[in-house]
């Protein structure tokens, strides 16, 4: 389920048979917080961006999965992020 107490609206997977499928995806292979792919969603044309670069960064451009563990730590150090 989506959530409600944030400023972007967010798309709830229930809506879409594909959404429930990347979001299974994205539980198992990647993070368990959906909150990006719901607004995301809101434009298939974004999401469609966004996946086909994960899908790069994670399976085609052979970067150490190390790195790619500290670029997101350092993302969201610079970012704020608490998660």
């Amino acid at each position: 389920m989506s959530q409600t107490n944030g400023l972007l609206r967010q798309v709830d997977e229930a809506e879409s048979e594909t959404l429930q499928r990347i979001a299974t995806v994205w539980r198992n292979s990647a993070f368990d917080d959906l909150n990006l792919l719901r607004t995301l969603a809101l434009r298939q044309g974004v999401l469609d961006i966004f996946l086909g670069f994960m899908r790069y960064i994670y399976s085609k451009a052979g970067v150490d999965p190390e790195l790619i563990e500290m670029a997101r730590i350092k993302s969201a150090w610079l970012t704020g992020c608490r998660h």
